[in-house]
């Protein structure tokens, strides 16, 4: 199967985005090795700037594009994560990494992170662009984004359809919420709570 490369993303024509988790697999792979060795002689504080320099950059990018790719290739690069994550707080290989993502070093696996970064796309468009009142008001309709028209598997995958989807799922209480910093700080908060069951 052929695979391209376009603005950074590898993409293939069934867009299942084997290829560039593949690919994102092999990158931090090699950023493993370096905070590796940098842990022997560094402090900690640089070596958590490495990890946030080299590594949590890459899922981030464009993740509201591939994110929703199916858990068993997303799984592939959460192991990886956890690796990471143990090297860059000097943990054994086999050590529980849920304490470690939730209160060392305060970041979300991968999965979680895909739901954080199209919530804040769908708070970006409620807070920017907020629905029209519905013809028949409820308390959830009001703060419901509508879900962009789309009949195909292909179009429920796109960014703007997940984001909507991803916002009416969040608790009333965050959708309620009327500053959009207030509303990051809690959709943060509501993420966190999920760090031991990241595939939920």
């Amino acid at each position: 199967m052929i695979a391209i490369k376009f603005l950074g993303v590898t993409v293939n024509s069934t867009l299942n985005w084997a290829p560039h988790i593949s690919v994102l697999c092999n990158e931090l792979n090699k950023i493993s090795g370096l905070l590796f060795r940098a842990s022997q002689f560094q402090l900690l504080k640089a070596i958590i700037l490495l990890y946030n320099t080299f590594a949590h950059c890459k899922p981030v990018y464009c993740m509201e594009t591939w994110g929703n790719a199916p858990n068993t290739h997303l799984k592939k690069l959460y192991i990886i994560q956890k690796q990471l994550v143990r090297t860059v707080f000097r943990k054994p290989p086999w050590g529980y990494s849920a304490q470690i993502f939730k209160k060392k070093a305060k970041i979300l696996p991968v999965l979680l992170l895909y739901k954080h970064q199209i919530s804040l796309i769908a708070g970006g468009i409620f807070y920017n662009d907020p629905p029209p009142n519905p013809t028949y008001p409820t308390r959830s309709s009001k703060i419901n984004l509508p879900l962009p028209p789309s009949r195909s598997a292909c179009g429920h995958c796109k960014p703007n359809y997940q984001a909507s989807k991803a916002w009416n799922k969040r608790p009333l209480q965050i959708r309620e919420i009327k500053a959009a910093l207030s509303f990051k700080t809690a959709l943060k908060h509501l993420l966190d709570a999920h760090i031991f069951f990241p595939f939920y």
